[in-house]
């Protein structure tokens, strides 16, 4: 009985938070969002979630709109509490908010597979990831009924010297295409993500806003080496509570006609940086990589995507290739201030 009410608290939240993000104003543009958005005013309202906590606000209209507000490292607190093999609720005022009414989610979640599968005990652990100093692995622990204690590596890594959180396999934290920095709460394009199997079409922009994404763009199109090249730079509104930028690398076949490339493959890729500016305000900046994907963004008070300044450089294959993209950078956006030294380009956009 105890299961099925903990079991049923978890269900309802879901469909709680699904009826939340099907009941957001998809429809409407950045200049609305901005008057509806929350505004977070420290870091600790900024706090980047794993999990989140569903208010509601009035506007100034009266109109009542459920959305993720509030960010909170309650969950990820309460893992790396267990990882030291303490009690997150013990001596623990109970919240309104983030918590269950006995523990909060992610407690209870590791209650209900403790439950209600055959085993005795199971947690999770924090272990010193191969060879590597101050990286750590979240690797979960359970003995069967019928067995010895089982570990299975997540391959979910920490680490400490960075403040990262990724995947040794490339595909981002807990395989959603980010790493996430948590000393700067900023999210980063991961080196294999998910997104890289379905290149790039003008589509994915027009639909964009059904993930809260309002941004501007320039596409700079140009032919390099026997192959049509893109280079495309975003800056803006991310998921609806975050602003920041990116910029992505493609090519497609000189023969084919339609508006499809493909994410540019390990042979094909450059070096890529670019930093965000909101007036004199830093907002994000990305590390100089070689990548096909470079993106950083963060929970900031939102601003229009006009008002954002992004600074990025590349480091090309050649000179010819940089100055085919200057060439059709100057086409695309002449109000883009952008220098080439060799190989290297700067802009300002």
């Amino acid at each position: 009985m105890r299961n099925r009410i903990r079991l049923r608290r978890v269900l309802s939240a879901a469909l709680a938070f699904v009826i939340c993000i099907l009941s957001l104003p998809y429809s409407v543009g950045a200049e609305e969002i901005l008057t509806i958005s929350p505004a977070p005013q420290d870091t600790a309202a900024r706090r980047a979630p794993l999990a989140v906590t569903l208010v509601r606000q009035t506007v100034e209209t009266g109109h009542e709109i459920e959305f993720v507000a509030k960010a909170t490292a309650d969950e990820f607190n309460s893992l790396v509490l267990y990882a030291a093999g303490k009690n997150p609720t013990e001596n623990k005022p109970i919240e309104a908010e983030g918590q269950n009414t006995k523990r909060n989610t992610a407690t209870t979640l590791i209650d209900i597979f403790k439950q209600t599968r055959p085993v005795k005990s199971f947690y999770f652990q924090l272990k010193p990831y191969q060879n590597k100093k101050g990286v750590w692995e979240v690797c979960a622990f359970y003995t069967p009924f019928f067995g010895e204690k089982q570990v299975v590596h997540t391959g979910l890594l920490h680490d400490y010297n960075t403040g990262i959180i990724y995947r040794a396999d490339g595909t981002g934290a807990v395989g959603i295409g980010y790493d996430f920095n948590f000393a700067f709460d900023t999210y980063y394009a991961s080196d294999d993500p998910w997104q890289r199997n379905f290149g790039f079409c003008p589509l994915y922009d027009k639909i964009a806003f059904l993930i809260g994404d309002y941004c501007e763009t320039i596409r700079v199109p140009f032919e390099y080496n026997g192959k049509k090249w893109m280079i495309q730079i975003w800056k803006g509104i991310y998921s609806t509570y975050m602003l920041g930028g990116e910029i992505g690398l493609y090519n497609k076949p000189l023969d084919r006609e339609t508006e499809f490339y493909d994410c540019a493959a390990d042979p094909d890729r450059i070096q890529m940086s670019f930093t965000v500016y909101l007036g004199d305000e830093l907002i994000v900046e990305s590390e100089h990589k070689t990548t096909w994907w470079q993106t950083a963004f963060t929970y900031h008070k939102l601003a229009r995507p006009r008002d954002l300044t992004l600074n990025g450089k590349l480091t090309l294959r050649d000179t010819a290739m940089a100055k085919a993209f200057v060439e059709s950078l100057r086409a695309q956006a002449p109000d883009v201030t952008v220098q080439r030294i060799g190989k290297e380009v700067t802009f300002t956009w």
